[in-house]
């Protein structure tokens, strides 16, 4: 790939009285080929075009009801916040739902409810290996005396 070489400072002191040009006004032949084929590279790429919206109405920006990016409504997240809410039942739903969902709204709730009850199962694990272990707490007696039992 061909470098592209910055042009040269022009001299700002003023010019000999006789009017000659200074040395940095002079281009070589090498660098005048430079810049044509800069000038031929440039002339060929695509020129940015600006966004223009041309929306009558907020309705007509909305995605079509059978798009991936679709909102979903308020009684669609208030379903997947209670199913996915239920402990045990709750973890298997949201796995379903993020690896089988067609809807990215849903997709990406259920899989953040999905890691949410992973890292709460890896928490629980983990301090209840660390009572035991640790601090010899029987963690499963005090559970069950709590109970009653």
């Amino acid at each position: 790939m061909d470098e592209i070489k910055p042009e040269k400072e022009k001299d700002t002191s003023p010019d000999d009285d006789n009017g000659a040009a200074s040395a940095a006004d002079v281009k070589t032949e090498s660098d005048a080929a430079a810049d044509a084929k800069c000038a031929l590279r440039f002339d060929t790429l695509p020129k940015p075009q600006t966004a223009r919206l041309s929306y009558c109405s907020i309705s007509e920006m909305r995605p079509s009801p059978e798009s991936k990016y679709a909102p979903m409504g308020v009684f669609g997240y208030i379903v997947m916040l209670f199913f996915t809410s239920l402990p045990v039942v709750g973890f298997i739903v949201a796995v379903i739902t993020a690896l089988a969902s067609k809807k990215l709204a849903r997709s990406r709730l259920a899989a953040a409810s999905a890691i949410l009850h992973a890292a709460v199962i890896f928490l629980l694990s983990a301090s209840y290996a660390v009572a035991e272990l640790v601090f010899h707490v029987d963690v499963t007696g005090v559970i069950l005396s709590f109970f009653g039992r």
